[in-house]
């Protein structure tokens, strides 16, 4: 995925055009990803729409939870997974949960902390602040 055109490996390394090229340990051949192939289904309106599946005010109240989580609870993965997910039972809530506490996060507020205990939430949010910082 990206903004580049699609290749593929191929053995002799050769483009459908003819034309040969070799990008060090393997030949890459280009493929336009516009080419027509009856093997993809044909492009269809969506049966559902997103309000039929997400509605913000439906993830209010755990949006709310999320955003309450304390400071202590980055100490640990168990603990912080633990309060997200509180007896949420469906995927939907728990990454609706996960999505807000992260967005909640104040990482100008981690700027005086010195080095964080190694795989915890903290150690993550500090690495993205010093990666984020850094020129």
């Amino acid at each position: 995925m990206g903004c580049g055109a699609s290749v593929q490996p191929v053995q002799n390394g050769q483009f459908k055009n003819g034309e040969k090229q070799s990008h060090g340990r393997k030949s890459l051949v280009r493929q336009s990803i516009h080419e027509k192939s009856d093997d993809f289904p044909k492009p269809m309106p969506p049966t559902t729409r997103k309000c039929d599946i997400f509605n913000v005010t439906n993830f209010a109240d755990v949006d709310n939870y999320a955003m309450e989580a304390e400071d202590y609870l980055m100490a640990s993965y168990p603990m912080l997974v633990a309060y997200l997910f509180k007896d949420y039972t469906d995927d939907l809530h728990k990454v609706r949960s996960i999505f807000r506490w992260i967005s909640y996060q104040n990482l100008d507020g981690l700027k005086d902390i010195d080095k964080p205990k190694k795989n915890t939430p903290l150690e993550y949010h500090f690495c993205y602040l010093i990666f984020l910082l850094s020129p």
